[in-house]
Formats: structure tokens, C-alpha cells, sequence
């Protein structure tokens, strides 16, 4: 989102209809926002929803035992889960609302339902000067009791102690259709989809200390990055092994699947090979345009036939080579044409 080129969004339709029954609602039980409008009460849900997405709040597998397990961040670490990422308190763990059964000891590992994140918010769309805190605490349950009832939220019981809310992640999309929004005071610029742009348009900023509202920004493009997502030739990585463990079948299939031609290519097939000296010499392995080798080889025989599987096909290749701290390595490190030119023997 950062980079403008794509962000979440969420279905209009619902956000409209969560909206009006969220004013009526409020209007009826809660009271005390007379003067606020309708498309204030869209900006709310907008930006309920928002909070909700970038706090990770989804149902999801993956979060299955941390919701049962008091949120315990362990559960979500590359500690226990290899794939999952390193930890960074406040950063990148997720920040589930949840809701206790009973008279329970307040867990610090979630938010509730009237945690200031979500009431402040709730706060600058109402355009009454002089609310009660509890009256925003009232509107975000009845935000989120209506976000389950259209099946964009979801109340998934944990343990008998609590429950937890969590956005469904099927009814929330990836879009590359963005509108950059930007602040009228501040002027930090703010991504939302093209979908949603109507209820960010005149909405409040989501600094706390800025009393600006977003206006479309005309003037800003995508950034370096935003260009190179948007515009780049990027594919996904598929590394795969080739050593000498590997039965003769395997390997060969394996040599098969990379050499594959751009017109039977599959998104599958694997593109980056971590290899030993299995590939220095006797075996065709296609075009490669790139070699890392991991240390300095032993001699320049080595050196010149790992790094002469690149470039076959045009004469043109990246090669790095990664010195270690070891006599041999630095020494290159420190003269590298002498083993680039040295004499092969």
C-alpha cells in the first residue's frame, strides 16, 4: 500500500449497508449523533474495516492455536513455524478484538471492542463537539455486530473464556485499481482502493494529531518502488536442490523442469537452483543469466567452470562470489583478478 500500486479492498455494496443500518441503530439505541450524516457513518465503517486489515485481524489457519493460546506470539514465530517470519513486538504480530465470556482477567495480547484505535477513529467522523467515550464504545459494537451479520466479519470462538473477531478473508480482495488520497494539512498520502474512494474522499485523516480530511491528489505518482511492482518482470522464486543425494531420475527430471523454454514454462517449475559441484562440468542446464557462488573455489579450474554455466546464451551474466573469512577467501577478496586471470592448471 506504501507504494500505491495495490491495497485491500473491501465490497462497497456491504460497506453501504453496514453504514445505514449502523445510523439507524445508533440513532435509535445509542443517540446523541444527531448531527452526524450518513456518509459520515460510511467513512466510519471504511475506516473500521481498515483498522481491522492493518492490525492483521483474519481468520486464518495460521492463527488457529495463537487465538486459543491467549495470543501467545510464540505460536506465530519462526521460533516454532520455519516459514513463519521473525517477530516484532507491535510491528508484525496481529491485534485481534476480542470479547470475554465471563469476568475475565483483561489479556493484553488483544484489543477490545472499545480500544482507543478504534474508538478515535469513530470519534473523528462524528460531528457532534461533545460525546461520551462510552458512546463510541457503543458504536463499535454495533459496527462490528453488523460487519457479521453481512459475512465480511466473523466471530470465531476461541475457548470458553472468550471469543474473537476477525475479518473473513474471503470477502476482502487485493487490488491493483488505486486511488492516492491525500491529506488537506498534514498532507500524508493515504492508498484506498478505487472501489472505496468515495467514502475516504473529505474523511477524516488517520493521524491523531492532524485535524485534516483526505482530498484526491492529482499531483502524486507512484513511487520507485510503486513503478517497479507495477511495471517490473517479477516472478515468483522456485528454488530447488541439485547435489549428488539426489537419485540420477530425480535429477535429471529436475534439469528437465529448468531448462523449460518461456512457451512450456510452468509457474512452478523451478527457476533458481542451489547447487554443489554436481554442475562444474558435463551437464546442461539451459540458459542462466545469473551465479552465486556461496564461497571462493579452490583454484581458478573451479572458479572459471561455475561460473561458466551463465551467460551461454548471449555471452551475458551476473556472477557474485561470496568471500568468507577464511585465508583463502580473503585473499582473493582482496585480489580477485588473480584468480580470474591465473593460470589454469
Amino acid at each position: 500500500e506504501k507504494s500505491g500500486c495495490s491495497c485491500l479492498a473491501f465490497p462497497s455494496d456491504v460497506i453501504s449497508e453496514v453504514a445505514q443500518v449502523v445510523h439507524e441503530r445508533v440513532f435509535n439505541e445509542i443517540g446523541g449523533v444527531e448531527h452526524t450524516s450518513a456518509d459520515r457513518f460510511e467513512q466510519m465503517v471504511a475506516g473500521y474495516l481498515k483498522l481491522l486489515a492493518q492490525n492483521g485481524a483474519f481468520e486464518d489457519d495460521a492463527f488457529s492455536l495463537f487465538l486459543k493460546e491467549n495470543g501467545n506470539t510464540y505460536l506465530l514465530s519462526n521460533d516454532r513455524v520455519s516459514w513463519m517470519p521473525g517477530r516484532q513486538s507491535g510491528r508484525n504480530t496481529p491485534r485481534f478484538i476480542y470479547k470475554p465470556e465471563g469476568p475475565a482477567k483483561k489479556n493484553y495480547n488483544f484489543d477490545t471492542i472499545s480500544d482507543s484505535k478504534y474508538t478515535e477513529w469513530i470519534s473523528y467522523c462524528c460531528d457532534e463537539p461533545l460525546i461520551e467515550r462510552s458512546t463510541f464504545a457503543g458504536i463499535s459494537q454495533i459496527i462490528m455486530e453488523e460487519l457479521i451479520k453481512n459475512g465480511i466479519a466473523v466471530n470465531i470462538p476461541a475457548t470458553a473464556d472468550y471469543s474473537v473477531y476477525a475479518l473473513d478473508k474471503d470477502r476482502v480482495f487485493v487490488t491493483d485499481d488505486v486511488a492516492l488520497l491525500k491529506c488537506d494539512q498534514c498532507g500524508i498520502t493515504h492508498a484506498v482502493a478505487k472501489e472505496n474512494k468515495e467514502f475516504w474522499i473529505g474523511a477524516p485523516c488517520v493521524r491523531s494529531a492532524c485535524a485534516g480530511s483526505f482530498e484526491e491528489d492529482g499531483t502524486s505518482g507512484l513511487d520507485y518502488y510503486g513503478k517497479l511492482y507495477s511495471s517490473g518482470d517479477i516472478a515468483r522464486i522456485n528454488a530447488r536442490e541439485h547435489t549428488g543425494l539426489l537419485e540420477r531420475d530425480d535429477r535429471e527430471a529436475l534439469e528437465v523442469d529448468f531448462k523449460r523454454k518461456k512457451d512450456t514454462l510452468q509457474l512452478w517449475d523451478p527457476n533458481v537452483l542451489s547447487c554443489t559441484p554436481t554442475l562444474e562440468m558435463g551437464i546442461d542446464i539451459g540458459d542462466i543469466s545469473s551465479v552465486i557462488l556461496c564461497s571462493m573455489p579452490p583454484a581458478q579450474s573451479q572458479f572459471l567452470q561455475r561460473t561458466g554455466r551463465a551467460g551461454r546464451k548471449d555471452g551475458n551474466a551476473l556472477t557474485l562470489a561470496v568471500a568468507a573469512a577464511r585465508p583463502h577467501d580473503l585473499y582473493f577478496y582482496a585480489d580477485p583478478l588473480d584468480m580470474m586471470e591465473g593460470n589454469v592448471v
